[in-house]
């Protein structure tokens, strides 16, 4: 990971200033509201933190916006890097913390990955993690897995790049498998539990492919579809 500078850091605080604005507006509003409520404050902490977390996720979706990141390889001091820099502070600050705890139910998965920038058919749920959404792309009658990571971002030697992840109909992901940046999972395919799918690889219609690495077991047939 590159190093995060002040500079980032102090426009991350700046992107942060409107969602806690509203955060404590909204704490004020429903103050009144929930005087004399049963469980009053513990309602109230939740509402507030979800009007924090929809702000915050509409102020990352405009930043990704107006100064996108670009695919491909980042550049030591580059503006892709700057643009990382700031966007990863998103992550590491407030997405992945709340993620992490799985606490989102998984039939409002897809709604989550939508907001956070990635484009998912209907029918598609996740029980796993997908890092860099808006990189991500997901068909219809998807599942992936519990505990499944989708990484579409590579580090290694110091280089950084970020390369799409493509995952398509009707697909099955087993649990605790890692898909990792750049690779593509035609419709029907399947990935076996706990399987590493290695960067760039290209897994075609109606595949079983498992194992660390990932490899071609065989096609489903039509019989194994009925």
């Amino acid at each position: 990971m590159r190093k995060v500078t002040l500079l980032p850091i102090l426009i991350f605080q700046a992107l942060l200033a409107l969602p806690l604005a509203l955060a404590v507006l909204a704490a004020f509003a429903l103050d009144a509201l929930v005087t004399g409520v049963p469980l009053g404050g513990v309602i109230q902490a939740l509402l507030v933190m979800c009007v924090f977390l929809a702000a915050t996720v509409l102020v990352y979706r405009l930043y990704l916006r107006i100064w996108p990141l670009p695919e491909g390889d980042l550049p030591v001091g580059s503006t892709g890097e700057f643009r990382y820099l700031v966007y990863i502070m998103f992550w590491l600050m407030i997405f992945l913390p709340v993620l992490r705890l799985s606490i989102i139910p998984v039939p409002l998965s897809r709604l989550v990955l939508i907001a956070l920038g990635a484009r998912v058919g209907e029918g598609s749920y996740s029980s796993g993690l997908v890092f860099d959404p808006h990189f991500v792309s997901i068909g219809s009658a998807t599942q992936l897995g519990i505990d499944c990571l989708i990484i579409p971002h590579t580090q290694a030697a110091g280089m950084l790049a970020h390369y799409p992840i493509r995952i398509g109909d009707r697909v099955t992901i087993g649990g605790r498998s890692v898909i990792m940046a750049g690779a593509t999972i035609e419709d029907g395919a399947v990935v076996g539990f706990c399987s590493l799918v290695t960067r760039g690889t290209h897994i075609g219609p109606n595949e079983i492919w498992a194992g660390v690495p990932a490899r071609f077991i065989r096609r489903i047939e039509a019989v194994d579809q009925s």
